[in-house]
């Protein structure tokens, strides 16, 4: 019966009388992301304009109204999984995406980690290991023609290109360390996202930060001076934020405000109001 609806309710899309297409759609929005396949299989099928925008439009909603409930849930209940929620911002763009090739290809990398990290390694050490499997190896690299590319934002781009963003890279190689039970954080730092390698996993101050480190430069390791001289040089304010690392949350906020500040350019205000609204999950407690 619902596949005899569905496919009813499919063949309506073309439906010139606005208010009855409204009423299809919201039902065929109640069928929820489980439809998406078969909408987007309409879409290829399809040469007739009106019914691929319709399609498009809902597409997104079905997708958005899902990023928005999972995300409260992540802000509940999953908000030490990074990659989780980094996967959840990233299907805003691609509601397609295929979260179990994602998910294999970062286990590979972490194997490849594993099998030369030991514990008796120093802090340095270690870092110097992931840099060499994460770089060399898996010849991820920075985008510097472009380091704020929106496409490089998401996880299933920066796995298929190996290019990330600042916050991208910054994002996959906290991930691998944290997977690895490495004390190792996201910092935001003004224009930068780096990562401090701490002494301890408890209350963190800048007394228990070993060193930083900055993915979208091959992994260089640097002290707390020279994040100091960088603030100096920026004009900037002493915020203990700089130095101190971030939640997960906050992480997660960034990448939205990148989004963002393409759609704010693309005047697309549609998009904006959605991301704005993304935040706002995220920023409640």
């Amino acid at each position: 019966m619902v596949d005899n609806e569905l496919k009813a309710l499919v063949s309506l899309l073309d439906e010139p009388n606005e208010l009855n297409y409204i009423n299809i759609q919201n039902r065929i929005f109640s069928y929820g992301v489980e439809i998406i396949p078969v909408l987007e299989e309409v879409w290829e099928n399809s040469f007739d304009e009106l019914i691929q925008a319709r399609v498009e439009n809902i597409i997104h909603t079905i997708n958005f109204n899902y990023i928005q409930s999972e995300l409260v849930i992540w802000r509940e209940t999953d908000n030490e999984n990074l990659l989780n929620g980094f996967i959840l911002v990233s299907k805003y763009h691609y509601p397609d995406l295929n979260i179990d090739n994602i998910i294999d290809k970062i286990n590979l990398i972490k194997k490849d980690i594993w099998l030369e990290i030991n514990p008796n390694l120093t802090a340095l050490e270690q870092v110097k290991v992931l840099n060499h499997v994460f770089f060399d190896i898996h010849n991820f690299k920075s985008n510097r023609d472009n380091p704020n590319a929106f496409n490089f934002l998401f996880i299933n781009n920066l796995l298929e290109t190996k290019k990330g963003t600042p916050l991208s890279l910054g994002i996959l190689y906290l991930v691998l360390a944290q997977s690895l039970h490495l004390p190792v954080y996201g910092v935001d730092l003004p224009q930068n996202f780096i990562l401090a390698y701490t002494k301890t996993r408890k209350t963190i101050t800048k007394q228990d930060i070993l060193f930083y480190i900055n993915p979208f430069n091959k992994g260089i390791v640097f002290s707390i001076r020279e994040v100091d001289l960088f603030i100096k040089q920026m004009n900037l304010d002493f915020n203990s934020e700089y130095y101190l690392p971030c939640s997960n949350s906050k992480i997660l906020i960034l990448i939205l405000k990148a989004m963002k500040s393409t759609f704010l350019k693309d005047v697309d205000s549609k998009r904006t109001e959605e991301v704005n609204s993304l935040i706002d999950i995220l920023l409640k407690i």
